[in-house]
């Protein structure tokens, strides 16, 4: 694994770095793929195939590449919806991953595109956000914490017991 680093660029600002990236999923990909590996995930591996790539870290709606032109700076990508489905299916089940690739044809269809105005790094580093952040935090500073209630003791039932046993018949 590449050592780890800390330079990340969206990919507006990186010159040497396509502004979107189409991809093609293959069933050999849902084989291959890790549960809970943002490495070795599903679309991890779609992106490692691609010509000029070095390194990849996929989440739930941000994806970083690094590419040999330049592998000390990861640029970052907004996942597309097709993405995030098939990420939350591999992170449960790799057979149930598989099953699913299966049934759209063995061929799966995404892209990664450039992050929206809300999550781009220049708009969550600014001082107006800074200054967000911190108003809210002090905000919050003097509240308590709230205490979880059970939902027994709002007067919901358990769910445990013989009437809600489905599969056996209720004597009364």
């Amino acid at each position: 694994m590449p050592e780890q680093n800390n330079k990340v660029v969206d990919c507006q600002d990186a010159s040497w770095a396509p502004k979107s990236v189409k991809l093609k999923g293959k069933l050999v990909d849902a084989l291959r793929a890790v549960e809970q590996d943002k490495h070795r995930c599903f679309w991890a591996n779609v992106i490692m195939r691609i010509p000029g790539v070095y390194d990849c870290k996929v989440d739930k709606t941000v994806t970083q590449v690094k590419f040999d032109e330049n592998t000390e700076i990861a640029v970052r990508y907004q996942n597309s919806d097709e993405m995030c489905e098939l990420l939350i299916i591999n992170e449960r089940s790799i057979k149930e991953l598989v099953r699913t690739v299966k049934k759209l044809g063995g061929v799966v269809h995404a892209e990664l595109q450039p992050p929206r105005a809300a999550i781009q790094l220049s708009t969550l580093r600014s001082p107006k956000f800074k200054a967000l952040r911190k108003s809210s935090a002090a905000v919050r500073k003097g509240m308590k914490k709230r205490r979880y209630t059970k939902p027994s003791d709002k007067g919901h039932r358990s769910g445990i017991g013989r009437s809600h046993m489905w599969h056996e018949e209720v004597e009364r």
